[in-house]
């Protein structure tokens, strides 16, 4: 196998297990696996491209739809072939979990392969051993019987020499009109449909390329959903792969074409009757109101107390932006020693690529910032360290803006 720096040649596959959701009576957890060859000599750069980026995504997808997420993250020193099988040993699903499978790194098929997808090369030392067919991955995924599984891999299918086509894509905060209008675009590609999808970077007889920017299909897909999310515009995902593949064939020029392919099958939705609303008595829907409201204003904090989620806590004084200025400042004190576990925690920003550092500043001046900030509505917390209370030693945070 041959490659260059810079070049990537690449293919990708994108499928979707089954979906059916139903009501709300179990927890939903999202699996997020995240593999990248980051230390390959030839496409390592491009590998970390993909996996900051994936990074990002993977949390936004769990936030917008209020899921805990679930970290089986394998890059640097902990890639490799053995490590992945003892995750998807240990993987446990239950009936309402979504897994999303990404990798990012060299591929190949062998002649006898009866498969068209390709084996992963899980390892820095060519050995036949180190592969492991992407297939495998979905069976294994789909004996765990989680409600949904999206199983992608942006790897090499055959490794010839490419050309290197670079272009930046730094990215800054994310700019939206309604936070809420614009996480609908995921739930509504992750939540409701049903069915399948299948795709690839290449159709049959075709390379594939990517650089050090990343793989060409990749950077189309997360593209094109960010722009439906930021537009807050509803998408099919019809319309999402016909908006990838444009995308994709346009990064390339003569000769070096190739065209994506996919195949989508969704079941038709069915609807169900609304239930009949159960009302409460005036009393007692006084009682909750006052409740509600006693608790939001309560900033109250026994030091001995262990916090279960600290980003709500933070979330708290941006949603408070309607009071007045005044009040949001009393906020910022008790916040800062609820959520973190000193003043001078180290907060990062990054941008949507996951690589760009916007900003770097102590808890303090963050904590500051979202209380007088009127612009940023939501953040989303990308890495996190925790000491044994439960608050903040380290924070890494994609921040969204409300568009001016």
């Amino acid at each position: 196998m041959k490659s260059r720096i810079n070049t990537t040649l690449k293919v990708l596959l994108f499928v979707g297990g089954f979906l059916f959701f139903g009501g709300n009576s179990f927890a939903q957890t999202f699996h997020a696996f995240l593999l990248a060859s980051t230390l390959d000599p030839s496409i390592g750069s491009s590998c970390q491209q993909d996996f900051d980026r994936m990074e990002v995504e993977f949390a936004t997808i769990a936030n917008a739809n209020n899921l805990e997420i679930k970290k089986y993250y394998l890059e640097g020193k902990n890639f490799s072939k053995e490590k992945l099988m003892e995750q998807l040993d240990k993987l446990e699903c239950g009936p309402e979990d979504i897994v999303f499978f990404y990798y990012s790194g060299h591929g190949a098929r062998s002649t006898t392969d009866a498969s068209r997808w390709p084996q992963m090369f899980l390892s820095t030392v060519r050995l036949d051993r180190h592969y492991y067919p992407l297939e495998f991955v979905q069976e294994e995924i789909a004996k765990k019987n989680p409600k949904f599984q999206i199983v992608m891999a942006d790897c090499c299918n055959e490794i010839l020499p490419g050309l290197s086509h670079k272009i930046a894509s730094r990215g800054g905060g994310s700019l939206v009109d309604d936070i809420n209008e614009s996480f609908d675009v995921y739930k509504n590609l992750f939540k409701m449909p049903a069915g399948k999808i299948i795709a690839t970077s290449s159709s049959p007889g075709e390379q594939a390329f990517g650089d050090r920017e990343g793989g060409f299909f990749t950077r189309s897909f997360l593209d094109a959903v960010q722009k439906s999310v930021m537009a807050a515009q509803p998408i099919t995902w019809g319309d999402l792969m016909a908006n990838t593949k444009k995308s994709t064939m346009d990064m390339c020029y003569d000769p070096y074409f190739f065209t994506p392919q996919y195949e989508i099958k969704l079941e038709e939705k069915v609807e169900e009757p609304e239930p009949e609303p159960v009302l409460a008595s005036t009393e007692n829907t006084v009682q909750e109101e006052i409740a509600l409201e006693a608790l939001s204003v309560d900033m109250t904090y026994n030091n001995e107390d262990v916090i279960e989620n600290p980003l709500k806590d933070l979330l708290g004084i941006l949603v408070s932006s309607d009071k007045a200025k005044s009040e949001r400042i009393k906020l910022i004190k008790p916040t800062l020693e609820k959520v973190f576990a000193h003043e001078n925690v180290k907060v990062t920003v990054f941008g949507r690529d996951g690589k760009t550092i916007l900003d770097r500043e102590p808890a303090q001046k963050f904590v500051k910032r979202l209380a007088l900030s009127p612009n940023l509505v939501h953040l989303i917390e990308i890495r996190s360290k925790k000491d044994h209370k439960g608050r903040y030693t380290e924070l890494d945070v994609h921040e969204y803006y409300k568009r001016q």
